[in-house]
């Protein structure tokens, strides 16, 4: 069995894990995160926050080297090469 070619990353990669107590204080949180991610101007971010009724942990990575041709290319290849062999 071949292993499955890896897919390409862009720049920013963004994980996060948030829960909340109800569908409004998650909107709010995510709200919240959005404004924060943008005031701070920052690409390198890990944070954890909790809260009375909501709580989340984001790790945000940059790939300096990564630009938006060079993902285009290697998602080219990536796609062309998974499906190598499917026909």
């Amino acid at each position: 069995m071949t292993a499955q070619p890896t897919p390409p990353k862009r720049r920013l990669q963004l994980t996060l894990t948030m829960g909340a107590d109800d569908l409004k204080e998650l909107v709010y949180s995510l709200m919240s995160l959005a404004t924060d991610l943008d005031l701070n101007e920052c690409e390198q971010w890990e944070r954890t926050s909790g809260g009375v009724a909501s709580g989340h942990h984001l790790n945000l990575t940059c790939d300096p080297d990564m630009t938006a041709d060079l993902y285009q290319t290697e998602l080219e290849a990536w796609i062309k090469a998974a499906h190598e062999g499917t026909t």
